[in-house]
Parts: structure tokens; C-alpha cells; sequence
């Protein structure tokens, strides 16, 4: 189990890694950002660099609710599973994030969701965990990723690179999976096409 656990955590934080060094490699082209750190207006300077901090963030989220999920429903279960990851498209930064786990051959879902909410009296942003899907469907995804992750079948809708997605569709989603195949614990980053592509 301990194995297991590294594996996962070794993903996410270098995905972590990888995904911070983008975003600040992309900031320091940005024109706002040379023009700010020209003046060195360092409140900005500071609020641009944040949110590369806050997408980091979001694979702790991933890796903390990965965990969660395997030991608190595995248990009972000691099937295989996909548990999905994902950053949900929303104003707010952080953005929320999702993680959903299903057992092969059930059709109950397990979930974990974050989000922030704002306290006026104390002025301080804090974190919200909580069981719900946040208006996400995921029965239609779950099939295409049972069949492609289990059945080892090439799917139309899901791409192992963010390039070939793109000259596919306009709109995809980046899934961080972990999963367990045949006993085996797997993890691995997808662009997945959804529903919304049909």
C-alpha cells in the first residue's frame, strides 16, 4: 500500500512541478507582467506570480483527495477503480477542483470537491471540502474511460497529448487519472473530450 502511495504522490507533485515552471515561464513572457516588473509594482508583481501558486495548489487537492478516496472506500472494495481529477472552469482562483472514484462493475460514485468561499468578518478567503458533484454528470465519461483504461481500447475522445487534442477540438478537459487495472495502481494524464463535443 505504502508503494502505492508514492506512486501517486510521486505523480502529482511532479506534475505540480512541471505545471508551475509553465506558468511562471509563460508569465515572464507576458506583457503585463514585463510592463509591471518594469516599474516594479510589486502588489502586482505579487498578484500575477499567485496564481501560478494557486495551479500548483490544485494537484495537492488531486493528491490529498486520491488518497482519501482509495483509503476511505477501499475498504470495501478491493476492486478496480478510476478516480478522475479535475479542475473545474470557474472565475474564482483557486479554481474548484473534482475527484470522483468508481469501482469497476458499480454504479456508485465517490467524490471529493474543493472550492473557496470568502469570510467577510475575518476578510480571509478559506477552503471548502465537501461530497458534491458541482453539476458535474460523469456517467457518460466513465463509460468511454472504463472502456479505454480497462478494455485497453483506443478511444476517439481521449488523447494522451494536449497537441492532439487540440486539432481535434475546441473543448476538452485535463484529467489527471489514478486507477487500479487488474491490481496494478496507474497514473496518468489524459485530454479528454466531453459531451459537449458530440
Amino acid at each position: 500500500m505504502a508503494q502505492n502511495n508514492n506512486s501517486i504522490i510521486d505523480f502529482f507533485e511532479k506534475e505540480k512541478s512541471q505545471t508551475y515552471n509553465m506558468c511562471k515561464k509563460r508569465l515572464q513572457q507576458n506583457e503585463d507582467y514585463i510592463y509591471v516588473k518594469s516599474i516594479n509594482d510589486t502588489m502586482l508583481i505579487s498578484l500575477l506570480e499567485k496564481n501560478c501558486l494557486f495551479t500548483a495548489e490544485n494537484f495537492d487537492f488531486f493528491k490529498n483527495n486520491s488518497l482519501n478516496l482509495i483509503n476511505s472506500n477501499s475498504q470495501n472494495n478491493i476492486g478496480d477503480f478510476i478516480i478522475i481529477n479535475t479542475i473545474l472552469r470557474s472565475t474564482s482562483r483557486p479554481n474548484p477542483t473534482l475527484s470522483i472514484m468508481k469501482f469497476k462493475d458499480d454504479d456508485q460514485y465517490f467524490v471529493l470537491h474543493n472550492d473557496s468561499a470568502y469570510d467577510k468578518i475575518k476578510k480571509k478567503s478559506y477552503q471548502i471540502t465537501d461530497s458534491s458533484l458541482a453539476g458535474y454528470k460523469p456517467e457518460n465519461n466513465f463509460k468511454e474511460l472504463e472502456t479505454y483504461f480497462y478494455n485497453q481500447k483506443p478511444n476517439k475522445k481521449i488523447f494522451k497529448t494536449f497537441e492532439k487534442a487540440e486539432k481535434k477540438y475546441k473543448n476538452f478537459n485535463t484529467y489527471y487519472i489514478v486507477a487500479r487495472i487488474s491490481g496494478k495502481i496507474v497514473t496518468k494524464k489524459i485530454y479528454f473530450a466531453g459531451d459537449d463535443n458530440n
